[in-house]
């Protein structure tokens, strides 16, 4: 009886919602739509497999890349190293994260960088206070607000930066931007302020040496501003990776997160 018990052990502790099948990986979510201002918006969330802590799981936010949204399910080859953004998405879901995925306004991008565009009164602004609204109502399942995390890549890493400036009514506990710099850079286009903000997330920044759409001294400016001021800083830089996730991401985000979430 004690040996059929210890053999069934390895499987229920490795149990994932996330499954492999001829290249492609999927995992289990679940779909909101949420007021967004002017329309309709849509967010997409998975739970992990174990029983939620007392105070809930804790959360992850992903963000999207321009034109490219989180569904959940991607296939080896993917345009971006897409196939590390769902071997990340299992890796936060496997170690007792809940994820989950804003989608943005068409599935096309972020408004956090928009030229001319006032974030502050902005329909994506409305939109990701009302899905933080939708997790303290545990809409989506039992979530801890104490632990709250956000990674994205590209549009979506500058997004990531943005929960530091515009949504810090609801603290977040580490980012992890990749391909990415500051909220209000684009690409080369990249102005950040003198001083950074002491109390900003502790942040990893991951980024392709060879990145031609983000440049890589956008990110070490950025990064090199938030050390100064204090704020515990990680670089991970792939000597051949270009704009895309890297392959180091689903560890070293996990990583990260863990090391400064709440017990």
């Amino acid at each position: 009886m004690w040996k059929f018990i210890i053999l069934l052990l390895p499987s229920f502790v490795l149990a994932s919602p996330c499954s492999i099948s001829d290249k492609q990986m999927s995992c289990t979510h679940s779909h909101l739509e949420i007021d967004g201002l002017v329309a309709k918006r849509d967010v997409y969330y998975a739970l992990p497999q174990t029983q939620a802590p007392a105070k809930g799981y804790p959360v992850a936010f992903i963000f999207q890349g321009s034109f490219f949204s989180i569904d959940f399910q991607r296939r080896q080859g993917d345009p971006f190293e897409g196939y590390n953004e769902i071997l990340l998405i299992k890796e936060l879901l496997d170690n007792g994260y809940m994820v989950v995925a804003p989608k943005a306004a068409g599935g096309l991008f972020w408004q956090t960088n928009i030229i001319g565009l006032n974030y502050e009164i902005s329909a994506d602004r409305y939109f990701i206070d009302q899905v933080l609204s939708e997790l303290k109502a545990q809409t989506m399942g039992p979530a801890d607000l104490s632990n709250l995390f956000a990674v994205g890549i590209s549009s979506g890493g500058y997004m990531t930066d943005r929960m530091a400036i515009s949504h810090k009514h609801t603290p977040f506990k580490a980012l992890a931007i990749a391909s990415a710099s500051h909220a209000t850079c684009g690409g080369p286009m990249c102005d950040i302020p003198d001083k950074a903000n002491p109390d900003h997330p502790p942040t990893l920044f991951m980024h392709g040496k060879k990145d031609v759409v983000v440049p890589l001294f956008t990110m070490k400016k950025y990064e090199k501003l938030l050390r100064r001021a204090g704020v515990p800083t990680k670089k991970v830089i792939d000597a051949k990776a270009t704009h895309a996730w890297l392959d180091a991401a689903p560890h070293e985000v996990l990583t990260w997160f863990n090391r400064f979430k709440a017990q």
